[in-house]
Parts: C-alpha cells; sequence; structure tokens
C-alpha cells in the first residue's frame, strides 16, 4: 500500500466520523417534508382555534366573570366581614395568654 492509498483511505475513515453534513441535510429535508406535507394543514387548524377561543374568551368570558365578581364579591366581603368580627369576638371572650403572644408577634 502506497502513501497515496493511505492517506485517501484516512481522509474517508475522517470523513465517515467526522463529517455529518450528508446526514444531517438529509434529516433536514426529512423534518421539513414532514412538516410541511402532513402537519401543515393540522397546526394551521389548530393556531386558528387557539385564535378563536382566546376571541372567544376575550369577548365573552371576560365580561360574563366582571358581572359576576360584581355581583357576589360585595356579598361575600360582607360576609367575610361578619365572620371575622364573629372570631375576634369569641376569642375576646376567651382569655388564652398564648393566643394574646401570637397575636402581638
Amino acid at each position: 500500500m502506497t502513501a497515496r492509498e493511505i492517506v485517501k483511505d484516512i481522509g474517508e475513515v475522517y470523513s465517515r466520523i467526522f463529517d455529518h453534513r450528508p446526514f444531517t441535510s438529509a434529516e433536514i429535508i426529512y423534518f421539513v417534508r414532514e412538516f410541511e406535507e402532513k402537519r401543515s394543514d393540522r397546526e394551521v387548524e389548530n393556531l386558528f382555534l387557539a385564535l378563536q377561543n382566546t376571541s372567544e374568551a376575550k369577548d365573552s368570558s371576560i365580561s360574563r366573570c366582571k358581572i359576576a365578581c360584581e355581583a357576589h364579591l360585595d356579598h361575600l366581603q360582607k360576609s367575610l366581614e361578619s365572620a371575622l368580627t364573629a372570631c375576634d369576638s369569641l376569642s375576646n371572650r376567651v382569655p388564652d395568654p398564648a393566643l394574646q403572644r401570637k397575636r402581638k408577634s
């Protein structure tokens, strides 16, 4: 075997081990083809569905939530204040030194 043949063989081995361009190019082509041909319609439909859902939420759900909050939060706040008042009056009736220390800290 001559030096020229050895260098050529080493070049081929080096190319097979370290040059991944043919493999990478084939993978990129495969990925693009898969995405464009098989998934593009499904992905576009998913995007339109997401857009439709967010538009519906913006138009109707937010206003319904605001109306519900305005209708019920005032009542809820009054109920919580009366419950807090009842708890305070109950805790003031029972003198508990440990509870008093915890309140102060």
